[in-house]
């Protein structure tokens, strides 16, 4: 669960992000490189480079965008409501061309800053709308008016805005303990 994408990348596995800057360059540095006949004469390889990037930080968005989410094991009705909750909001967001808008971002810049902006609005939806609820459901108010969260085992610290474990250490977290 990361709402910022620089610190989800900071934890993605290093050879996979590797692989994906290296397919991105190879491929970028042959679009700009080769001539039309030699685009054309190679155009089944360099179609099939251009699906594997494309997959490759397809997943890297859908990890970031969906991956992460704690819940505890006996909440299993609370989780799959998340997953249905995913699976309406994926639907519609497909409908509306956002996952094709995801490729044409990093397409156009060969950036995952960009593709990972264009995934931003999906990954909030997600956030918002499908674990919210049962983030602020496991937000509990103690009798000492402060807020913990029994997910992460931290309390709410309001003037740092950042939940704070028991020696005081910051723990990031996307959602304060409620709206």
């Amino acid at each position: 669960m990361f709402d910022n994408p620089s610190a989800f990348l900071k934890t993605y596995p290093p050879d996979k992000l590797k692989a994906i800057e290296d397919n991105a360059a190879k491929l970028k540095r042959n679009l700009a490189q080769m001539s039309p006949e030699q685009k054309e004469r190679y155009q089944a390889p360099l179609k099939a480079l251009a699906q594997k990037v494309n997959n490759e930080v397809r997943d890297l968005l859908l990890e970031w965008t969906l991956g992460g989410y704690l819940f505890f094991e006996s909440d299993s009705e609370d989780r799959d409501a998340f997953i249905r909750t995913c699976r309406r909001i994926t639907e519609e967001e497909n409908a509306r061309g956002t996952f094709r808008a995801w490729g044409r971002a990093f397409f156009t810049s060969y950036s995952l800053s960009d593709a990972m902006t264009a995934a931003t609005p999906f990954h909030d939806r997600i956030l918002n709308d499908a674990y919210r609820p049962y983030w602020e459901k496991c937000c509990v108010l103690r009798e000492d008016g402060h807020w913990y969260s029994q997910i992460l085992r931290t309390e709410w610290d309001p003037e740092a805005g950042t939940w704070k474990d028991d020696s005081g250490h910051a723990v990031r977290a996307p959602l304060p303990p409620e709206k």
